[in-house]
């Protein structure tokens, strides 16, 4: 794939003791992100993680939805990934009304043979929109600032 998509920035940073994991996304190449269009997922780690990710939806309502989001769809769980950059094309973007904001959640917790577990807060990417194929605005992009977020 021809990489003209402009990447996102950073949208969370995580941090427990010297871990972290880093994770954005790259907008398709053919314009906005669209109901089974592609979406390539990157992130960066600096150590090794049983991963999950996940595709979310933005609720307002943090009375049901505590964390201001509900899972949409689990990409991956519990997929031991090694420290250092990795990514993953995400092309199952599910039909949606086109009036919702989304985002990629990665969650995860440090792989060690000891048996402790150390689990890593909720990373997720900025939040995006997603139009029906077709269906979406001139330009393509609904601006940023009609999220609004509590």
């Amino acid at each position: 794939m021809k990489i003209t998509a402009i990447v996102s920035s950073i949208a969370a940073f995580s941090t427990l003791a010297q871990a972290s994991i880093n994770l954005s996304y790259e907008k398709p190449a053919s314009g906005p992100i669209v109901s089974h269009s592609e979406v390539r997922v990157a992130w960066g780690t600096t150590e090794t993680y049983d991963l999950m990710l996940s595709l979310v939806k933005h609720e307002p309502d943090t009375n049901h939805w505590p964390l201001g989001h509900r899972p949409m769809r689990i990409v991956w769980m519990k997929l031991r990934m090694d420290a250092g950059n990795a990514s993953f094309a995400f092309w199952d973007i599910p039909e949606v009304d086109g009036k919702g904001w989304y985002a990629f959640e990665m969650e995860g917790r440090e792989a060690r043979d000891d048996g402790k577990i150390v689990t890593l807060d909720r990373t997720l990417t900025e939040w995006f929109p997603i139009h029906k194929a077709g269906k979406y605005p001139k330009g393509g992009e609904r601006a940023q600032e009609e999220l609004k977020l509590w």
